[in-house]
């Protein structure tokens, strides 16, 4: 939409918000919209979270650029390393957990894949087989 030729003269009085996510959203995009007065708020989600995991308050857009922000109430993540472990430590590559009441049930009657995809606990169960 910034791209269209109209963009620069089009009356945005009515727009309060835009949503992004998919990925993170270029630094330059960000400062095209807030220079017309639009904030932008990011976030992270998959289908199976129906889709929120994550979002970024839109005041901090340019100061944490990158960023998916903080999950909402009672969504929990947690980063994982190859052997299933969870990585504390900062700037560390691993795979992200995600459970919460927005996180899909299960397999429709398909007891035995949903039992492989999500344990008792909500969470994926055995992690190592499937990492890197």
């Amino acid at each position: 939409m910034a791209q269209h030729p109209a963009f620069a003269e089009t009356d945005l009085s009515s727009v309060r918000l835009l949503c992004v996510g998919g990925a993170p959203c270029p630094l330059p995009l960000l400062k095209t919209w807030l220079a017309r007065g639009v904030s932008m708020q990011q976030g992270y989600g998959l289908t199976e979270t129906a889709p929120m995991v994550s979002f970024l308050a839109p005041e901090y857009a340019l100061s944490k650029v990158g960023s998916s922000g903080k999950t909402p109430m009672f969504v929990e993540v947690k980063i994982v390393d190859s052997s299933g472990a969870a990585i504390e430590t900062p700037r560390v590559e691993g795979e992200i957990l995600v459970r919460g009441p927005n996180v899909t049930p299960g397999y429709w009657n398909l007891p035995e894949a949903t039992a492989q995809a999500i344990d008792k606990d909500g969470w994926p169960p055995d992690r190592r087989r499937r990492l890197f």
